[in-house]
């Protein structure tokens, strides 16, 4: 799970992170972590476009958090 997120995260591609906590969380049972997040199901589909908060409280929902790191310039 956190190496698929990951990697999703690491494309730097909303709708990519998206569809991947879209994935994990439907592998967790999504209903509940909908729940969780204080959140309907609906609006973790792939097909919408969360705000930062809703992620946030996907994210803390499935017992993670986001932490930023430096980008390598090279």
């Amino acid at each position: 799970m956190i190496a698929y997120l990951d990697a999703a995260f690491a494309e730097s591609d909303p709708g990519l992170i998206v569809a991947g906590l879209s994935d994990v969380a439907r592998a967790k049972g999504k209903t509940e972590v909908a729940k969780d997040a204080g959140l309907l199901p609906d609006d973790m589909s792939n097909s919408n476009n969360p705000g930062l908060g809703s992620v946030l409280r996907v994210l803390d929902a499935l017992g993670l958090r986001l932490h930023d790191t430096l980008a390598s310039s090279t």
